[in-house]
């Protein structure tokens, strides 16, 4: 298949806001030609602080990355609010700027000759941000507009869920938003190929793919499309051929909904979670080559699932009123449950994703 372009990069916008680790840089001002900074911005002891920069850009073609770095990386020196505008246009707006972002990643296309302005207000003396402008590193952010861009490029739109096979060095990733699975070249930074309609249509974002696993004794993709309550299926993509099967999900209650996805390659079965009604309380799974569907009750809500193959086993993740636990089951039929690992995690706290090392047992 062909890839799609799906987007269209405005001149400013904010593609990513996440919580990180502060990442270092030495300080510095305008740096002509090739971006900015890092510049280190410090709060005084005045009501707010104002700082002004002008910096020149030599390739005005290409898209640009902003990094703003929000105090240090034992989240100490934090600027509580702020806002930064580039040659007048808002960049980061107060509700985004808190003590809560310690990392703040913006795309953009700069003139030639820009100002980047600054306020800081609130918190101590000597709290900090350290801001950077450079060329993007990849082609992903590409605006179709241009120069440089071509057919061989395309945009994510909300990528979800991600894996890699090894032997190739290449990386599957789900897009929620397009229903769309994207194959990404690693080693040359590229999307090669995009699977679209893993849902069964061409109706973007109805289909709500997100959970996404591979199968390396196959040579198949596995992602899951949680869809509405009323569907729910799972897609086999060939990534030899391209060839991709869509199998609905049901059974006598109606329409499972899948989220996250694990495979046991040796015997080519999908374990899932789902969504919706009492679903989520249930540990699924689905032998992709026959079809036959397996469910196992549990007094949690089950969230990720993980495969080891030391163990031969699938790990649930499950969240519920008291504080987080696993749940381990066999990989193989029946699928019973073998143990249940209750965390010291606070109370009402979940487990969002995982991922073990079979070597360690470790998740």
């Amino acid at each position: 298949m062909q890839p799609r372009r799906l987007f269209n990069l405005s001149s400013v916008s904010v593609f990513l806001l996440c919580l990180a680790p502060v990442m270092g840089g030495r300080s510095g001002d305008a740096l002509a030609q090739a971006g900015f900074g890092p510049a280190t911005f410090t709060r005084t002891s005045k009501a707010k602080d104002l700082f002004t920069r002008s910096f020149a850009i030599g390739n005005t073609s290409i898209p640009y990355t902003l990094t703003l770095t929000n105090g240090g990386n034992d989240e100490s020196f934090r600027i509580a609010k702020g806002t930064l505008t580039l040659n007048g246009t808002a960049l980061i707006e107060k509700n985004l700027f808190n003590r809560r972002s310690s990392r703040i990643v913006v795309a953009l296309n700069p003139q030639q000759q820009n100002t980047l302005t600054l306020r800081l207000k609130g918190g101590s003396a000597g709290d900090f941000v350290r801001i950077s402008i450079e060329p993007t590193p990849s082609t992903l952010l590409n605006d179709p507009g241009d120069a440089g861009f071509d057919d061989n490029q395309a945009g994510l739109a909300f990528p979800f869920g991600v894996v890699v096979d090894q032997a190739t060095h290449r990386a599957y990733v789900s897009d929620k938003h397009a229903d769309t699975v994207f194959e990404f070249d690693v080693s040359s930074a590229r999307i090669e190929r995009s699977f679209a309609g893993v849902d069964g249509d061409f109706a973007l974002g109805n289909g709500v793919t997100s959970g996404i696993s591979f199968n390396r004794n196959s040579g198949t993709v596995v992602a899951t499309n949680g869809g509405d309550p009323t569907s729910g299926s799972i897609a086999l993509i060939n990534i030899n051929t391209g060839a991709m099967d869509v199998t609905r999900l049901s059974d006598a209650e109606g329409a499972i909904n899948p989220l996250f996805v694990a495979v046991n390659p040796d015997n080519n079965v999908a374990a899932f979670n789902a969504i919706y009604a009492g679903r989520g309380r249930r540990a699924h799974f689905i032998n992709l080559s026959t079809g036959e569907l397996t469910a196992r009750a549990e007094d949690m809500s089950l969230s990720s699932t993980a495969y080891n193959s030391g163990t031969n086993e699938f790990i649930f993740t499950g969240v519920g009123t008291g504080s987080p636990a696993l749940f381990v089951y066999r990989g193989s039929a029946p699928f019973q449950r073998t143990r249940r690992i209750d965390s010291s995690a606070r109370a009402g706290t979940g487990f969002d994703k995982v991922a073990v090392n079979p070597e360690t047992n470790i998740a």
